[in-house]
Parts: structure tokens; sequence; C-alpha cells
């Protein structure tokens, strides 16, 4: 039968005093390693998902824009439309957009004011989670 070791109170007192601080070292390790994964993440343009922050070593344009997703020359570029400045008919030209839609982008532009942000737009009524990254690349708020 094994003998049980019996400790006196100081070195009980010492235990635990080791074992709460490597408790705290823990939760603070896993707190750290939390916090830089989440600065390495980068939010997309739209707000919708999240990807990879790019290697330092890369100029802008090659972290920006992969091969894979270089445009052919036969896709006709739609101009982008200034939402704060827009007409209702210049409003029509976005894609999804109508006349209704239109109007309503107006009426909250002229109650509240200009949009600043891509989501100030999700106050418009018809403009919601899945139609604002529809309407992003078709817009411009400056």
């Amino acid at each position: 039968m094994k003998k049980r070791l019996r400790l006196s109170p100081a070195a009980r007192d010492k235990r635990r005093g080791s074992q709460r601080i490597f408790g705290w070292l823990l939760a603070l390790l896993c707190l750290s390693a939390a916090v830089l994964t989440l600065l390495h993440l980068r939010p997309d343009a739209t707000g919708a998902a999240y990807f990879i922050a790019a290697p330092r070593n890369l100029t802008r344009a090659q972290a920006q824009v992969p091969d894979a997703v270089v445009q052919s020359p036969e896709v006709a570029v739609q101009p982008q439309v200034q939402v704060n400045l827009a007409s209702v008919d210049e409003l029509i030209t976005i894609p999804g957009v109508g006349p209704t839609l239109a109007q309503a982008i107006i009426d909250e532009r002229t109650t509240n004011g200009f949009f600043y942000y891509p989501e100030d737009l999700l106050c418009v009524k018809g403009i919601g989670e899945k139609t604002l990254p529809k309407l992003l690349p078709y817009v411009n708020l400056d």
C-alpha cells in the first residue's frame, strides 16, 4: 500500500499559491492568444466575412487582388452611384433598386442626413443584411 505524503500547513499554502499563479498565467495566455487571433483577422470590405491579413512582404496590389480574381476585359464595369447626391433616376440604375427602394433611400437621406458608412443603408426600409452586400459594389458614399 502506498503511503500518502502529508504536507505541513506552510507547504500546503505554498502549493496552493503556486497552483493559483499557474492558473492565472494559463488564463492570461489563453486570453492573449484569442486577442492576437482577432487582431490578425480583418473584416472583409462588405463586413460579411473575415479573411486572414496579408503577409507584410507583399505589395498592396498583390495582397488585395489575387490572380484568380482578375476580371477579363470583356466584363463591363458599372460606374458607382453617389447615394448621398443621387436622384431617383440615378438610383434606379443600381441593380436590384427599383423606384420604391430609390424613393425610400432618398426619404431616409432627407430625414436623417447623409450616409457615412455602408451599414447606414440598413436603416432604409427594404435594404437588409442580404441586400446590402449586393448593392455595395455599385454604391459610393463620398
